[in-house]
């Protein structure tokens, strides 16, 4: 006897075919997602063995410390502008050029770079800089970025003595658009403040 062909299962086959298709897609995404994820992981593991990790602190990037230093540069433009202007065209313009720098550099700079926004702070009788104490023997990009801060406050603090009227929320804004900065990239721009500030202060 010819066997009789089952509807049934010829109508169930599609189904099937599309409840196979969905499992292999999902497994397909689970793979995708646990390799990115994996990458992920290994990649921040690498940052944070590269520039240091602080359990205390988190995570902080050289970048994040580069806009910091950056709104710290153009609140001594404004400075400058508004009550030097004639020294303006004198302020050195070009970063230094450095390869393979470390925070524990960049962390130093920040210090000498205080101790001279130290005079500029005396000269207007407020207290001087915070000086953050690193948790190691070398600093990390947070400890960098906690002493970056300090000199952006005492500054601010400053202006703010000087021009009463004038609103500094601005030199607080963070924009962080390039993520790929160095420690050395960090320590040229602190450089670069530093020599504008002996060119204001007239000390060198």
């Amino acid at each position: 006897m010819t066997p009789v062909p089952s509807n049934i299962a010829n109508s169930s086959l599609p189904a099937l075919q599309k409840a196979v298709r969905l499992l292999v897609g999902l497994m397909v995404g689970l793979f995708i997602s646990f390799i990115f994820t994996f990458s992920s992981s290994t990649a921040a593991d690498t940052h944070k063995s590269t520039y240091g990790y602080s359990d205390f602190y988190g995570e902080l990037t050289p970048s994040q410390v580069y806009e910091l230093v950056k709104n710290i540069d153009m609140l001594v433009m404004h400075y400058a502008e508004r009550h030097h202007p004639q020294k303006v065209n004198a302020l050195p313009t070009e970063p230094i050029q450095v390869s393979n720098y470390t925070p524990e550099q960049v962390f130093v700079a920040l210090l000498a770079l205080s101790d001279n926004i130290d005079r500029f702070l005396q000269a207007n009788n407020l207290p001087l800089i915070k000086r953050i104490e690193r948790e190691q023997r070398y600093a990390i990009p947070a400890e960098v970025y906690l002493q970056a801060g300090a000199c952006l406050d005492s500054l601010v603090m400053t202006m703010s003595r000087i021009e009463s009227d004038t609103s500094f929320g601005d030199f607080y804004a963070f924009k962080e658009d390039d993520k790929t900065k160095t420690p050395s990239d960090v320590y040229a721009l602190v450089d670069l403040v530093h020599r504008k500030f002996f060119v204001l202060l007239d000390v060198g």
